[in-house]
């Protein structure tokens, strides 16, 4: 099905575009174009004056609709999912909170049977924790929260394929040793819930860890998230 998306302020690499058009085959972006004459065979939509944006891909979020990525059922998936779809998400990477091994297992099965799916809006899975500094809980479950033990996340990762990204905290003992592994599965390690220092991160980054999470709550008056980002070069989200 062909549609095209005319009368709208369309939002480009290159800034606003007045009186063009969107053209859409199957739920796929064919061509943005400064013209907005009618291509003979699409379903014409007036955007009317609206905004016309590229779809969100949410990285980070815990659930929607009233239901919770943690409870690992597929209802709850397509619930929470459905709900971000409905207000301008497109991909999504469900999150889950610090969880046992047994909770992040069902978690991705789930996962990778929506992800298996014809045009799923589902990229991977997010495990957002369990390896955490304690004295960094914040929202996390503090009976959950554990140091690194490769004997749960080398048969976790040996068995699912759908991880994407997973946070930890640098400084705890065998954090090193994490982030080397999961990187070298493809897996986004981040840094986040922290007490790590300068050097600590410096020797993170070696290790693998490209990316951080962190909030100013979280965040210690000793790390210096700037020069973090600027020296490191870390790709920092607060």
């Amino acid at each position: 099905m062909l549609t095209q998306i005319i009368n709208g302020k369309i939002l480009t690499p290159q800034g606003w575009l007045k009186d063009g058009s969107v053209l859409i085959s199957d739920n796929k972006i064919l061509e943005v174009t400064n013209c907005d004459l009618a291509v003979v065979g699409a379903t014409l939509i007036d955007a009317k004056g609206m905004y016309i944006v590229p779809g969100g891909v949410e990285i980070h979020v815990h659930g929607g609709g009233g239901r919770d990525f943690m409870e690992g059922s597929e209802e709850a998936f397509r619930v929470a999912i459905a709900a971000h779809m409905q207000h301008g998400t497109t991909s999504i990477f469900p999150t889950l909170s610090s969880s046992t091994i047994p909770m992040i297992r069902e978690a991705a099965a789930t996962t990778e049977k929506l992800m298996a799916e014809k045009d799923s809006p589902v990229l991977g899975l997010h495990l957002e924790g369990h390896y955490f500094n304690m004295k960094m809980a914040g929202g996390q479950l503090p009976e959950n929260i554990k140091n690194p033990d490769p004997e749960e996340y080398i048969p976790l990762l040996e068995e699912t394929h759908c991880i994407k990204r997973w946070d930890a905290a640098p400084e705890l003992p065998g954090a090193m040793q994490f982030g080397k592994y999961i990187t070298s599965k493809g897996v986004l390690a981040s840094v986040g819930h922290t007490q790590a220092e300068y050097e600590d991160i410096q020797t993170a980054y070696e290790a693998g860890y490209t990316h951080a999470h962190t909030s100013t709550t979280q965040c210690p008056v000793s790390t210096n998230v700037a020069n973090i980002n600027m020296k490191v070069q870390l790709r920092v989200f607060i």
